[in-house]
């Protein structure tokens, strides 16, 4: 039996953190009508580069401004919509909070939460999200 085709899309999406007294804090967010703990990502758009969209994704999901610090790569996964096999691939970058709040996201998503890094990598509901959370971690010991 041959395998069905698959579709592709891109997106991008970013790990941001903030400084607070002496803690790091990490923005994770929970769709709407889901239990999922997510970090912000979405689709690019026609004509868009991944880092506008992750920025755009950010303010919309997240409510907050953030300027970008470092590339932390691609995830890469696979799943089924209506019988149709997609193939998603998501270039995540490392963020700065930059102002704004949390309780401005937009409506698909239900909460906001900056977190402590052990707390934020124990809700993540992906581990491909937990791995990228990971890295920005490091990656932000590195240029910091």
């Amino acid at each position: 039996m041959k395998r069905p085709k698959t579709k592709w899309e891109y997106s991008a999406g970013g790990v941001v953190f903030k400084k607070e007294k002496d803690k790091t804090l990490w923005l994770i967010m929970q769709p709407e009508g889901t239990q999922r703990w997510q970090l912000p990502k979405g689709k690019i758009e026609g004509g868009e580069r991944a880092e506008p969209t992750a920025l755009r994704e950010v303010k919309e999901e997240g409510g907050v401004k953030a300027k970008i610090v470092a590339d932390l790569g691609k995830i890469t996964y696979f799943f089924s919509e209506e019988g149709e096999r997609i193939g998603k691939q998501v270039r995540f970058f490392l963020m700065e909070f930059n102002g704004g709040s949390p309780d401005y996201h937009d409506h698909e998503v239900e909460k906001v939460e900056f977190l402590e890094y052990k707390e934020a990598l124990k809700v993540l509901s992906f581990e491909n999200e937990r791995k990228i959370l990971e890295k920005a971690k490091e990656k932000l010991g590195e240029v910091a």
